[in-house]
């Protein structure tokens, strides 16, 4: 970290949000309206019509979290066992919403 100033830069396209410390730039968060993301290796795409039921039929085992406002649900997928780094899929009114990875700099 000898070169890096601190700052973090946000940049955005297509309702897509980038993070970047104009070295490396990670995925932050995609909105479904208009995005989807595809799981090439089980041939599973989510998207705006990925409904909630859906959604656990393609992955039974995942476990889902009550947000705080009605009607808002979210699942966390585990980049890896030792680090707390997950894919979040968002779901409002029982439709994706939208997906975001939660990664943390340190």
């Amino acid at each position: 970290f000898e070169n890096f100033d601190g700052k973090i830069t946000t940049l955005y396209g297509k309702q897509i949000e980038f993070n970047t410390n104009n070295h490396i730039v990670l995925f932050n968060t995609a909105f479904a309206k208009s995005n989807s993301i595809k799981i090439l290796s089980h041939d599973i795409e989510l998207n705006k019509d990925t409904t909630l039921k859906d959604f656990q039929k393609m992955f039974p085992k995942s476990e889902m979290e009550q947000l705080d406002n009605p009607g808002e649900v979210r699942f966390r997928f585990y980049v890896n066992k030792e680090v707390d780094d997950a894919f979040l899929f968002y779901f409002k009114d029982g439709k994706l919403d939208y997906f975001s990875l939660w990664w943390l700099l340190c």
